[in-house]
């Protein structure tokens, strides 16, 4: 027979335990450092909650060229007349009203997705050069730069958040009928930064290819698959990326 006497004090106990559980898994948790309007899934990968009403500043300047510049786009005029989607992009890419380029969902409803979203230039007469790209993250999924896109595939920097894991953060792929293979992998560097201008530099010449960001080398390779094409940018089908001042300059030797 319980003593109805003991059924309080049981619950007590059960409240304090329950609420031990509870404060530890905090403490746990506080170890993770994620920006604010983004939550944690079970996979330890960020995903965008609400991105819509952050306010982005305006991108910096990209330093002085020091070749012949061949193609620059600020995004000042929203008609995006120069880019097109490639064909296995998913959702459409939109000029904010800073004057930046948002990815735009997957959808003309802004609907999000994990699918990847590529958007480059109509020009594919791109071969040796630099291409610079500025780009503004606000939640974990990959973002990067494409280049030497044409019919035959394409190379893209695939670029991940800093987040504490010990999965690579960068990694240079080609993508040849839609197979992804990695090219050379970053074990080191340690990822993007959240809600924050950075500059990717790709520097092409023949079949060598070294890939940087705000200074920081991440690439030094070789590949020959592709020699030509457009360039431009992806990430995915989420609203959850900006891009601003991509510039391609003439190829400088030694640079």
């Amino acid at each position: 027979m319980i003593n109805k006497k003991t059924i309080p004090v049981a619950v007590l106990l059960l409240l304090a335990i329950a609420s031990g559980l509870v404060i530890a898994g905090a403490s746990r948790g506080s170890q993770y450092q994620v920006p604010a309007g983004n939550v944690v899934m079970a996979t330890g990968v960020v995903h965008d909650a609400d991105t819509s009403d952050q306010v982005v500043p305006a991108a910096p300047a990209l330093s002085a060229a020091t070749g012949q510049v061949l193609f620059s786009e600020d995004f000042s005029n929203s008609a995006l007349k120069a880019w097109h989607n490639l064909p296995d992009s998913t959702g459409p890419w939109a000029v904010t009203s800073s004057g930046a380029l948002q990815q735009a969902g997957s959808d003309s409803d802004g609907s999000i997705s994990d699918e990847d979203s590529n958007l480059v230039t109509n020009d594919s007469s791109f071969a040796n050069g630099l291409v610079e790209a500025q780009v503004f993250p606000t939640a974990g999924d990959p973002v990067g730069v494409v280049f030497r896109s044409s019919d035959a595939g394409y190379y893209r920097v695939w670029l991940a958040a800093n987040l504490p894991n010990s999965a690579p953060k960068a990694r240079l792929q080609k993508v040849v009928n839609g197979t992804v293979q990695d090219i050379a992998v970053n074990t080191t560097w340690h990822g993007y930064t959240y809600s924050q201008w950075q500059t990717v530099q790709v520097n092409t010449i023949g079949n060598h290819i070294t890939v940087s960001i705000d200074g920081t080398q991440l690439f030094d390779t070789t590949d020959s698959t592709l020699s030509s094409g457009s360039v431009g940018i992806w990430t995915v089908a989420d609203r959850a990326a900006e891009f601003d001042n991509i510039r391609v300059q003439a190829a400088v030797a030694g640079r």
